[in-house]
């Protein structure tokens, strides 16, 4: 008979010790992978906030809103990662030495670390029976030295029936692939103030084009792109128009080329022409 009473497994024989021995680094990973499955279970809800909330920064979604709504967000994006992280931290716990044995013993027939750890009852004073039992236990030595690493098991589909993990996860890759800004520049926009309100000088705009006479062929041309770029040579008899958009009182036109007195006239409300024919040479200025 054996039993489960707490002993120094370096009592045992040579073979046991140089077994454990063999299986320290093994049942070392074997922790860290149980680790790992727990930690996963845990904590799936808060990196799932995570990725959501990171994909709505770089697709810029917090400053399409108000500073106030933003922070407000900002604020509710915080206390739920608050709430999921106190979920994980009392969920996970770390693996002892016997869960990490444990799991590698359910993949090895019969179980022989367990077996390792059992202690002869009976038969103690019967070297027979002490021959028998050591023979077992260096069976079991022999059988646990095909232990393996355990792989672990970080499928979330039991704890997560409804998938919510994935949207986390294709939030995210549909925000690398298709999202212009960067999460950082995106929060710290969201969270400026608004810019103080800025008077915009406005003032009247014009329009203007030379037509020359229809017996050169050439094409009309439009002045109020050519402005700044210096003396324009244009045929006699060149037609010119000028449309100005603005009050009246705001502009003046002052020419040469004409020959005559050109006055700007009122043709709709807000809108003013002039149209003359260029004889020599000269200049044309709008005042204002």
């Amino acid at each position: 008979m054996a039993d489960r009473r707490t002993f120094n497994w370096r009592d045992q024989p040579g073979e046991v010790r140089n077994a454990r021995e063999a299986l320290r680094d093994r049942i070392r990973l074997t922790r860290l992978a149980v680790a790992s499955e727990r930690f996963a279970r845990a904590f799936w809800p808060l990196w799932t906030l995570a990725f959501v909330f990171l994909a709505l920064l770089m697709f810029g979604a917090l400053t399409l809103l108000p500073v106030v709504w933003a922070k407000v967000a900002l604020g509710g994006f915080a206390v739920l990662a608050a709430v999921f992280a106190g979920f994980g931290l009392w969920k996970f716990s770390w693996p002892d030495l016997q869960v990490a044995e444990r799991r590698i013993d359910d993949a090895l027939p019969g179980r022989p670390l367990a077996a390792m750890d059992d202690h002869q009852v009976l038969g103690n004073d019967d070297p027979a029976a002490m021959r028998v039992w050591s023979v077992h236990l260096r069976r079991m030595a022999a059988a646990s030295l095909r232990a393996r690493t355990a792989i672990p098991d970080l499928k979330l589909a039991r704890h997560d029936p409804w998938a919510l993990r994935l949207i986390g996860v294709l939030a995210v890759i549909a925000a690398v692939v298709f999202a212009r800004g960067d999460g950082v520049s995106s929060l710290r926009q969201a969270l400026a103030p608004p810019p103080a309100a800025q008077v915009v000088a406005t003032g009247p705009t014009f329009e203007a084009w030379a037509n020359p006479p229809s017996y050169t062929g050439k094409p009309p041309l439009y002045l109020s792109d050519l402005v700044g770029k210096g003396p324009l040579t244009l045929p006699e008899g060149t037609g010119i128009t000028i449309r100005i958009y603005g009050e009246p009182q705001d502009v003046g036109l002052t020419e040469d080329v004409s020959g005559g007195l050109t006055q700007l006239s009122e043709s709709a409300a807000g809108i003013q022409d002039a149209a003359f024919l260029a004889s020599k040479d000269g200049s044309l200025t709008l005042n204002g």
